[in-house]
């Protein structure tokens, strides 16, 4: 049995008499222990996905489909099953760690609510726990983060007071929502190393959601790709980086800048724009911008069929 267990999951929402879809019919299963990346531009439904799992979508937010957490559903379930779970066995780094944190309460409040809300922690114990957190994540100074705001950190050490906020409830399974993307690339590099170690000392399912390549293909063992809210390839990390069957992840993999490789005037870019929400089509919805889309491609919506090389939502795959 996976650890989180999606299935057919839609979700959409009812705009200005239009039908916004951002999760299309998803099927994803998560194993114990298992890290897996989910890229895919901006719009393709990877953060909705995993906050309709989390039950924090928008109150208008509609959908379909099931979410299973340790074989315990979680769609339709109330707030206090919800609340036993998230923050605890379940737990989310969001994209942005200063509108994630409440900017009026000091760090060390933010990190003691977890503990005296899920272990029911003394407040004294709750300090010793933060502490010996915010020590975890190899943040500087933690006796003076603690008795600090928000505002007087820097983007690092924001994400580092995530990270160990995610982790105060001992959880079996993170998801990081773009945990990298407002770091340079030398903290970059530091979350990502912490990440790995993390791994290594303990048994965590990590979900990593990214748009960037780089970081995904350095803990992830396998990726998704998604698209306009559907998934279209998904395989071991290393074969869809050396040799990847939809057009789409062939195109975001030669998009990644490499370090060492010859000198272009201009990098490559996927043409055209990727569909919104409220956007309808029959066919494959990325065939207005693939190279190899054919009239079939127009007409007739590809399915996600699986083989031995993993799974594939095209009709033309590039090793066919």
């Amino acid at each position: 049995m996976a650890l989180l267990d999606i299935e057919s999951l839609e979700i959409h929402y009812e705009r200005a008499g239009r039908r916004v879809e951002t999760v299309r019919g998803v099927s994803l299963a998560v194993e114990k222990g298992e890290c897996v990346g989910l890229v895919g531009e901006s719009g393709s439904g990877k953060t909705q996905l995993f906050l309709a799992s989390l039950g924090l979508l928008p109150r208008d937010a509609r959908m379909q489909g099931s979410v299973r957490f340790e074989g315990h559903e979680l769609m339709g379930a109330d707030a206090r099953a919800l609340n036993r779970i998230r923050g605890s066995k379940l737990t989310m780094i969001f994209q942005d760690p200063l509108s994630a944190l409440t900017p009026h309460l000091r760090i060390g409040a933010q990190l003691g609510e977890v503990l005296t809300t899920h272990r029911g922690c003394s407040r004294s114990e709750a300090r010793a726990a933060a502490l010996a957190a915010l020590a975890r994540v190899q943040i500087s100074e933690p006796e003076r983060r603690l008795r600090q705001y928000p505002h007087e950190l820097s983007g690092g050490q924001r994400q580092r007071v995530l990270i160990a906020m995610a982790l105060l409830g001992d959880p079996c399974m993170l998801i990081a929502d773009e945990p990298t993307s407002a770091l340079d690339v030398t903290v970059q590099a530091q979350i990502l190393a912490f990440f790995e170690t993390l791994r290594a000392a303990q048994p965590l399912a990590i979900v990593l959601i990214s748009h960037d390549l780089a970081v995904v293909a350095r803990l992830a063992e396998r990726i998704v790709v998604m698209y306009a809210g559907r998934i279209v390839e998904s395989a071991p990390a290393a074969r869809l980086l050396a040799r990847p069957r939809h057009p789409y992840s062939e195109l975001l993999v030669q998009c990644a800048p490499k370090i060492g490789g010859p000198r272009l005037e201009r990098l490559p870019f996927v043409p055209g724009r990727a569909p919104r929400g409220e956007d309808s089509f029959v066919g494959c919805a990325f065939a207005p911008r693939c190279p190899r889309a054919a009239p079939r491609c127009r007409e007739e919506r590809p399915l996600l069929e699986t083989g031995r090389a993993g799974a594939v939502a095209c009709h033309f795959p590039i090793d066919s």
